[in-house]
């Protein structure tokens, strides 16, 4: 098994923590989570977000936590809506990789904040 981790924010706050198994690619387990067709948000050379392509088409609510770390992330254009997924950035030949434990537990710790709040 190829391990790769991620972490999905929900609309509703929640907050998980996966661990892919990425032999075959990131792009179905990406599609599965946010229900769709996927864009990308690159929130910084190894961070990135993905949203659901056509979430502000189809009306999925706004996400306060995705959208929140994307403002911290200079992304303050937009509000993010439906679940996000976020990975590390990229490699040197593009493709996605996974969260350090560090990322996951600063990830982490943004949405601790915000339900402190």
């Amino acid at each position: 098994m190829n391990a790769f981790c991620a972490l999905t924010i929900a609309a509703d706050g929640v907050a998980t923590v996966h661990t892919w198994d990425a032999t075959n690619g990131t792009l179905p387990h990406l599609q599965h989570a946010v229900d769709g067709c996927v864009d990308v948000v690159a929130l910084s050379s190894d961070l990135d977000m993905w949203i659901n392509d056509e979430g502000l088409l189809v009306g999925l609510p706004v996400n306060i936590l995705a959208t929140g770390i994307a403002a911290l992330h200079g992304m303050t254009h937009q509000a993010y809506v439906g679940t996000a997924v976020f990975t590390g950035g990229t490699d040197a030949e593009g493709n996605t990789l996974p969260l350090s434990e560090e990322q996951v537990q600063l990830l982490l710790s943004y949405v601790g904040c915000a339900a402190g709040a």
